[in-house]
């Protein structure tokens, strides 16, 4: 295949960064890392990995009229108090977005085969991930993405070329 074909293919599919990206802020420097989709079997074993409704939201947003913005601005009184008034038990809630020990180790595997850098190891990925400066929200959206990522795209899985 010459290099224009490759080029062609590229433009199509969106070249090495069309699956995804991400970007965590270590020791005041962004690091951004190219998201790959994992295999369909790890993939599936993630996904057994994770407890029912590990996404789904504590609250629903469009129901309350707030946007997320909103919800990031208010400080934590004001939350436990909107949980509050719509009678949301936090320890219950909180109970369907816990991964397991197994859970939490496939996950971690599964973002650092996802990520791709190029100057840092699958070890130095996994350090940032298992360091306190990574918060778990950051763990969570960082999964989010390798599950997004891996979701095959119908329009590239089904691309082919007409001669």
């Amino acid at each position: 295949m010459s290099n224009n074909a490759l080029d062609v293919y590229d433009e199509i599919t969106g070249g090495d960064r069309a699956n995804g990206t991400f970007t965590f802020v270590y020791n005041d420097q962004p690091i951004e890392w190219d998201v790959r989709p994992l295999p369909k079997p790890q993939k599936n074993d993630l996904l057994s990995q994770l407890p029912d409704g590990y996404f789904d939201p504590v609250l629903d947003l469009e129901e309350l009229d707030i946007d997320e913005d909103e919800l990031e601005e208010m400080d934590e009184d004001e939350v436990m108090s909107l949980l509050k008034e719509h009678d949301v038990d936090l320890a219950e809630a909180t109970r369907s977005m816990l991964l397991d020990e197994e859970g939490t180790r496939t996950a971690i595997n599964a973002i650092v085969d996802s990520f791709n850098h190029p100057s840092l190891s699958d070890q130095k990925t996994k350090n940032i991930i298992l360091s306190p400066a990574f918060p778990d929200r950051a763990f969570e959206e960082a999964l989010r993405t390798v599950l997004e990522v891996s979701q095959a795209d119908d329009d590239v899985v089904e691309f082919r070329s007409e001669r």
